[in-house]
């Protein structure tokens, strides 16, 4: 009795947690202010640490607040952080400064260790609560011990982690959370593939059952074989080295039943797309040189439609969506799309409602899932971020180039948005430790799917987080599967990565 009265007073005498609260940075001077206000807030909240810290998300259960600013001046900027207790009262600074974009991280890295030592004054150990206080008599000689019981009662563990229980069906105009409508269990398939993939784009389906794959990295295409594990039936390493694929889509254009394969490349910052076909185990090129950024999307009847937009001298993207259709040996672009000025052909979909009404659905600059009417007049934006894509091309930027320090700027390609039959919409979500101007690191990822109701979308399902980067899915309606690629492991400077395929059934 005596040591579990000692144990007891030395646990109570051990320093209380402090919880803090980190907002949202504000950022003056920064051409991407929207994107550096959350990007920042990440990059901090991850790096303050210690036993006796805890992060949490609002500022009505903290003990203490860190408010940040971040200031440019050209490439120049500037750190600030305050450090608030619950009145409002400031108890500590810390500031931190870089010459670079890139010398972001290792910034705000520097700042926390300086808001940490900040936080350990703040830490107070708790008083020693005295025998009295806590009702244990004082022993004043040895006891004999009790004599053991029998029945001895058993004590259950309870686990880390509790997991809540589905809520029960009720009736009425409110209606409680229900648990996420199930996407079914899945995983990986076999092996690893050796590199980090950017496309994906499904080809054919066998007599057997399986499936056939288009994969690509920067500068290669292969063909694999997709049943119970993925087999490669075709690769094509013939790329210049100033060439970059940034995408890959799949269409029958020609009508004989079997999908050419559409590759987006860009040949230094013009684009130099190409058509590419398998026979007999090989790739084949049947046109080249093609002016067009290339996305397939499910058109209203349910099939593939394939859309292409150019790109110009002072624009990244230039002149309207339209669709690609072949005209003898050749392609053109025909049936011009109605969307939205700030819309491309990459992060957009469109779905129609009862009355025929078309709606466009876009990821906007800022990452957010917007729809719009046919005037370009938004009608509902989500509250968290969707898309993300480390995909990109470059193109030259000297008007900014005094500013940048950069002779070319990067253009994020935005991940694909699909429409289903029933008129759903299917959005992925990519999360990371970082996304600050020009750099993008993403690390876990999420499928949602959507329905719009007249007024808003409303979340039908989602999938599990994978702790994975999505560089790209296909969604095939027939076997209701997701078809997932995903980068396993980041590629480095020597290192190629390495990539896997997710099959998830949607139920």
């Amino acid at each position: 009795m005596l040591l579990a009265s000692m144990m007891s007073m030395a646990g109570a005498a051990q320093a209380a947690t402090v919880k803090v609260f980190v907002p949202e940075f504000r950022v003056t001077g920064a051409a991407n202010r929207d994107e550096l206000k959350g990007s920042l807030q990440g990059l901090l909240t991850t790096r303050l640490s210690g036993a006796d810290v805890a992060i949490v998300e609002s500022p009505q259960s903290a003990d203490l607040s860190v408010n940040c600013a971040y200031i440019a001046f050209g490439k120049v900027f500037s750190l600030d952080a305050q450090l608030k207790n619950a009145a409002g009262t400031i108890v500590g600074r810390a500031f931190e400064q870089g010459d670079s974009a890139d010398d972001i991280i290792p910034a705000v890295s520097r700042l926390a260790q300086k808001l940490n030592a900040e936080l350990a004054k703040s830490v107070k150990p708790q008083a020693e609560p005295s025998p009295a206080s806590t009702g244990t008599p004082i022993p004043t000689q040895a006891q004999a011990p009790a004599p053991i019981q029998a029945n001895i009662t058993q004590v259950v563990a309870t686990p880390a982690v509790i997991v809540p229980q589905m809520a029960s069906q009720q009736t009425g105009d409110i209606i409680h959370p229900q648990n996420v409508t199930k996407a079914g269990e899945s995983g990986m398939i076999g092996q690893r593939l050796d590199g980090a993939m950017i496309g994906l784009a499904t080809g054919k389906s066998l007599p057997s059952g399986e499936r056939e794959l288009y994969l690509a990295l920067e500068q290669e295409l292969r063909l694999y074989r997709q049943g119970d594990k993925v087999t490669l039936l075709a690769n094509e390493k013939g790329f210049k080295a100033n060439e970059k694929i940034i995408g890959i889509d799949t269409a029958d254009l020609d009508g004989d039943g079997v999908p050419e394969l559409y590759v987006t490349l860009m040949r230094g910052d013009e684009l130099a797309s190409q058509v590419w076909i398998t026979e007999n185990g090989t790739f084949k090129l049947i046109a080249h040189d093609l002016p067009y950024f290339f996305r397939a999307l499910p058109g209203a009847d349910g099939k593939s439609k394939l859309y292409g937009q150019q790109t110009g001298r002072d624009t990244d993207f230039f002149g309207d969506v339209s669709e690609v259709v072949k005209t003898g040996s050749g392609y053109e672009l025909k049936n011009p799309l109605k969307l939205p000025r700030s819309a491309t052909i990459y992060g957009f979909g469109r779905i129609v409602e009862k009355d025929g009404t078309v709606r466009t659905v876009a990821i906007n600059k800022d990452g957010y899932l917007t729809v719009y009417a046919a005037n370009g007049e938004e009608l509902w934006r989500s509250n968290d971020r969707l898309g993300g894509s480390e995909t990109y091309f470059l193109r030259e930027d000297q008007q900014n180039v005094r500013v940048t320090g950069e002779q070319f700027r990067k253009i994020f390609v935005e991940q694909r948005i699909l429409t289903t039959r029933n008129n759903d919409i299917i959005v992925p979500k990519n999360d990371g430790f970082w996304v600050v101007g020009n750099s993008r690191s993403f690390s876990k990822s999420s499928i949602y799917s959507f329905a719009w109701n007249g007024a808003a979308m409303e979340e039908r399902w989602h999938t599990k987080p994978s702790q994975n980067y999505l560089a790209d899915y296909a969604y095939d309606e027939a076997r209701k599967e997701l078809v997932l690629l995903e980068v396993v492991k980041k590629p480095g400077m020597i290192e190629k990565g390495a990539s896997a395929i997710s099959i998830k059934k949607v139920e």
